[in-house]
Protein backbone atom coordinates (compact mmCIF):
# COMPACT_ATOMS: atom_id res chain seq x y z
CA UNK A 1 0.00 0.00 0.00
CA UNK A 2 1.11 3.51 -0.90
CA UNK A 3 1.61 6.36 2.11
CA UNK A 4 -1.40 8.42 2.44
CA UNK A 5 0.14 11.63 0.95
CA UNK A 6 1.10 9.99 -2.48
CA UNK A 7 -2.56 9.31 -2.28
CA UNK A 8 -4.04 12.27 -1.06
CA UNK A 9 -1.88 14.29 -3.74
CA UNK A 10 -3.05 11.80 -6.73
CA UNK A 11 -6.64 12.82 -5.53
CA UNK A 12 -6.10 16.29 -4.84
CA UNK A 13 -3.87 16.92 -8.45
CA UNK A 14 -7.17 14.90 -9.99
CA UNK A 15 -9.17 17.00 -8.29
CA UNK A 16 -7.22 20.26 -9.45
CA UNK A 17 -7.14 19.43 -13.00
CA UNK A 18 -10.92 19.01 -13.56
CA UNK A 19 -10.99 22.67 -11.42
CA UNK A 20 -8.72 24.04 -13.75
CA UNK A 21 -10.58 22.48 -16.87
CA UNK A 22 -13.80 23.67 -15.18
CA UNK A 23 -12.42 27.75 -15.26
CA UNK A 24 -11.03 27.43 -18.61
CA UNK A 25 -14.46 26.16 -20.42
CA UNK A 26 -16.24 28.81 -18.65
CA UNK A 27 -13.07 32.28 -19.80
CA UNK A 28 -13.08 33.08 -23.68
CA UNK A 29 -9.86 34.47 -23.27
CA UNK A 30 -8.40 30.99 -22.39
CA UNK A 31 -9.22 29.29 -25.67
CA UNK A 32 -5.80 28.17 -26.17
CA UNK A 33 -4.95 26.84 -22.57
CA UNK A 34 -8.61 25.25 -22.76
CA UNK A 35 -7.14 23.11 -26.10
CA UNK A 36 -4.15 22.16 -24.36
CA UNK A 37 -6.48 21.03 -20.98
CA UNK A 38 -8.89 19.39 -23.33
CA UNK A 39 -5.93 17.28 -25.10
CA UNK A 40 -3.70 16.64 -22.10
CA UNK A 41 -5.91 16.67 -18.94
CA UNK A 42 -7.58 13.15 -20.03
CA UNK A 43 -3.57 11.73 -20.21
CA UNK A 44 -2.30 13.91 -17.20
CA UNK A 45 -5.12 12.08 -15.14
CA UNK A 46 -4.70 8.86 -16.73
CA UNK A 47 -0.31 8.86 -15.67
CA UNK A 48 -1.62 8.93 -12.46
CA UNK A 49 -3.45 5.82 -12.47
CA UNK A 50 -0.57 3.66 -11.63
CA UNK A 51 -0.43 5.03 -8.26
CA UNK A 52 -3.72 5.28 -6.92
CA UNK A 53 -5.94 7.42 -5.82
CA UNK A 54 -7.83 7.68 -2.27
CA UNK A 55 -10.33 5.13 -1.10
CA UNK A 56 -13.65 6.77 -2.51
CA UNK A 57 -14.91 7.65 0.51
CA UNK A 58 -11.81 9.16 1.87
CA UNK A 59 -11.74 10.76 -1.62
CA UNK A 60 -15.07 12.44 -0.71
CA UNK A 61 -14.08 13.54 2.21
CA UNK A 62 -10.94 15.44 1.39
CA UNK A 63 -12.34 16.96 -1.56
CA UNK A 64 -15.31 18.46 0.73
CA UNK A 65 -13.56 19.78 2.83
CA UNK A 66 -10.89 21.45 -0.04
CA UNK A 67 -14.04 23.01 -1.96
CA UNK A 68 -16.09 24.43 1.53
CA UNK A 69 -12.18 26.18 2.67
CA UNK A 70 -12.28 27.29 -1.17
CA UNK A 71 -15.45 28.91 -0.37
CA UNK A 72 -16.72 26.92 -3.75
CA UNK A 73 -20.54 27.16 -5.02
CA UNK A 74 -22.51 23.92 -5.11
CA UNK A 75 -22.58 24.45 -8.44
CA UNK A 76 -19.41 24.99 -9.08
CA UNK A 77 -18.65 22.16 -6.95
CA UNK A 78 -20.83 20.42 -9.35
CA UNK A 79 -19.39 21.18 -12.15
CA UNK A 80 -15.78 20.14 -11.17
CA UNK A 81 -17.11 16.86 -9.72
CA UNK A 82 -18.78 16.02 -13.59
CA UNK A 83 -15.56 17.11 -15.31
CA UNK A 84 -13.83 14.33 -12.66
CA UNK A 85 -16.17 11.81 -13.65
CA UNK A 86 -15.61 12.60 -17.63
CA UNK A 87 -12.14 12.61 -17.23
CA UNK A 88 -12.40 9.21 -15.22
CA UNK A 89 -14.59 7.37 -17.92
CA UNK A 90 -12.05 8.82 -20.56
CA UNK A 91 -8.85 7.33 -18.76
CA UNK A 92 -10.54 3.94 -18.53
CA UNK A 93 -11.11 4.43 -22.78
CA UNK A 94 -8.08 5.07 -23.34
CA UNK A 95 -6.26 1.85 -21.23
Amino acid sequence: MRPIETLTIVTFSRWILAALLCHVRRDAKAKELRGIMEKQGPALFAATRILDPLPPEEAEQFLTQIETRLGFTEELVSEIRRVLKQMNKKVIILE
